[in-house]
């Protein structure tokens, strides 16, 4: 190891890049901290939210804010089964609620799952977006982001019901699984 003193004018190297230093000593400090980065990175919709998010995690594991705000930059990040994995640690700690359900509907929407998106949203009130916005952890700042989700999702909902309306053929003559994934979620980039 260098004995010499560190040279002046030269920055330390910040715990995680672009994170500008550690988190502060106590866990109440932490918390705060990692509160403030990930709301940032997430209203930025930043590429680097998740990997923040698990370095929150890891600081604080059982913190149910930081759990949530984890399973919403998984969703941002398009991998809805780590976002369902976030949400089941919440769940394992705590009661799960409304913001609960509407991030666990999102994931199953990025997964293909319409049909079970739309009856966990109407089932829990979400489906109106000025609803949903007051359970979504996101909060004002991803207002946006939410709206365009669940517009993707009912506007999906209908083309499904008016092709069921209209007769469209089944190739088994057997009802669908309204659970498989469907070949363009809502959600997912065409």
């Amino acid at each position: 190891m260098d004995s010499s003193p560190p040279t002046a004018g030269k920055p330390r190297q910040a715990l995680l890049p672009g994170l500008g230093g550690g988190p502060p000593g106590s866990r109440k400090d932490a918390r705060s901290y990692w509160l403030e980065q990930l709301h940032t990175v997430l209203a930025d919709l930043s590429p680097d939210a998740l990997r923040i998010a698990d370095a929150a995690v890891r600081a604080c594991p059982g913190d149910s804010a930081l759990l949530l705000l984890a399973a919403l930059a998984a969703l941002v990040a398009g991998q809805p089964d780590r976002a369902i994995t976030f949400l089941k640690r919440f769940e394992w700690k705590f009661e799960a609620d409304k913001a609960v359900a509407l991030l666990t509907a999102l994931a199953l929407a990025r997964k293909g799952h319409a049909a079970r998106t739309w009856t966990l949203l109407e089932q829990d009130g979400l489906l109106d977006p000025y609803d949903a916005i007051c359970w979504f952890i996101g909060g004002q700042a991803m207002a946006g982001w939410l709206f365009t989700q669940l517009t993707e999702i009912r506007t999906y909902h209908q083309r499904e019901q008016r092709k069921a309306r209209q007769g469209t053929p089944r190739a088994t003559g057997k009802p669908a699984d309204q659970s498989a994934p469907l070949q363009h979620p809502p959600g997912r980039s065409r």
